[in-house]
């Protein structure tokens, strides 16, 4: 994770987001990537969600905000 001033907190792994769009059956679908690579192992959460993944994901994360 990294701060304001851009300096890294130790033990904080950086999330990478990103929208992918391929093209399959003549439309394109797009989903949203998040990627978390920890410097400890050799591995990395993905994530891939929909659009409406996305919307049901950003409003539980406004309930949860608002609820503490």
């Amino acid at each position: 994770m990294k701060t304001p001033g851009a300096k890294r907190l130790p033990g904080c792994p950086a999330i990478d987001v990103w929208w992918s769009r391929s093209f399959e059956r003549g439309r394109a679908e797009e989903t949203l990537v998040i990627r978390q690579e920890y410097e400890d192992r050799s591995t990395a959460d993905v994530l891939e969600l929909t659009f409406g993944q996305v919307y049901d994901l950003i409003d539980a994360l406004n309930k949860a905000v608002e609820n503490t």
